[in-house]
């Protein structure tokens, strides 16, 4: 699940990335937290890992998929997100066949 600190990172992300420059905590903060909550869960289950979406690129394809899901766009036919995704997807799945060659060499 998503940690607070990476929470309040990709909140700060998000309400830049909609121009909400107030960096005080408003009653819309729950508001916007629906939609990066929705997309760390899909992207989880897309086999994108924690570590891959905590890192920057990860969390620029949270705020995207975010702030285009708020705005109603089809995520779905949304190139940029394609492969972000895609590309996040497989570096995940290769650190995790790393990982586990790694332990089975042994």
């Amino acid at each position: 699940m998503i940690s607070d600190d990476l929470y309040k990172q990709l909140l700060a992300k998000f309400k830049k990335s909609i121009g909400d420059m107030d960096t005080e905590t408003n009653p819309e903060d729950d508001y916007y937290k629906q939609f990066i909550l929705m997309a760390y869960a899909d992207l989880v289950s897309d086999d994108i890992s924690e570590e891959q979406l905590e890192s920057e690129l990860g969390q620029s394809l949270i705020v995207l998929y975010a702030e285009q899901r708020m705005n109603g766009v089809d995520i779905a036919n949304d190139k940029t997100i394609e492969l972000l995704r895609n590309k996040l997807s497989l570096i995940s799945k290769g650190d995790n066949f790393y990982y586990k060659s790694k332990r089975f060499l042994k």
